[in-house]
């Protein structure tokens, strides 16, 4: 069963994500003019052997613009607090937790970049 949750990014936006699934933290993002939605039919796969958290990044799906930010990069801290922090504990549930931060850290970089 997947669970809809929506947090505050350190702006105070709201950030949409979606949880499901036991097991070691697997993040999924999706790309511009697209939503976490898009993961939905790997979810009931991948959930069987991972806890999934998909983000519906700033400005998409339900999750709202961040202030001041039209035409600027996403930063990773801007997504990271509390879907990070919850990756992190699931992680530490199975003794991952330096090698998962690192992992999750260097996807969103990557999506910041690819952004650009």
């Amino acid at each position: 069963m997947t669970e809809s949750r929506t947090c505050k990014t350190p702006a105070g936006s709201a950030l949409h994500y979606r949880v499901s699934g036991q097991g070691r933290p697997l993040m999924l993002l999706h790309g511009f003019g697209e939503d976490g939605s898009i993961w939905e039919l790997m979810v009931a796969r991948l959930g069987k052997h991972f806890r999934v958290f998909i983000p519906d990044i700033p400005g998409s799906g339900l999750s709202e613009l961040l202030p001041d930010s039209p035409g600027q990069p996403i930063r990773i801290e801007d997504l990271r607090h509390p879907i990070l922090d919850e990756a992190q504990k699931a992680a530490l549930a199975h003794g991952e937790s330096v090698r998962t931060e690192l992992t999750v850290k260097a996807v969103l970089a990557a999506a910041v970049e690819a952004k650009g």
